[in-house]
């Protein structure tokens, strides 16, 4: 299967900031559990809410991502002839 390098480079854009939000996110994490290691403190409520609405929005983008790669994975499958059936039908919509 070939793909094509502009699908690839829409696919890594939006991959980019998924693993950077991650990444993030981890850090986030490790600067917690040091900070309550050294200081042997508890994360107060505010802190674990913020961390988990962080989790959440993460695995909400991750989500819709997952879905634009899909969306763009499968337009790209599409066979140049049906292009051209969809051209010849409605010349005024080219892509």
């Amino acid at each position: 299967m070939h793909l094509d390098p502009g699908i690839v480079a829409v696919v890594m854009i939006f991959s980019i900031p998924l693993v950077a939000i991650i990444g993030g996110l981890g850090l986030e994490a490790l600067k917690v559990m040091k900070k309550s290691k050294g200081l042997d403190q508890q994360l107060t409520s505010e802190e674990t809410a913020t961390l988990q609405e962080l989790h959440r929005l993460a695995l909400q983008m991750e989500k819709r991502i997952e879905a634009l790669e899909t969306l763009i994975m499968d337009r790209s499958q599409q066979t140049e002839s049906s292009w051209s059936e969809k051209l010849q039908r409605e010349p005024w919509r080219n892509p």
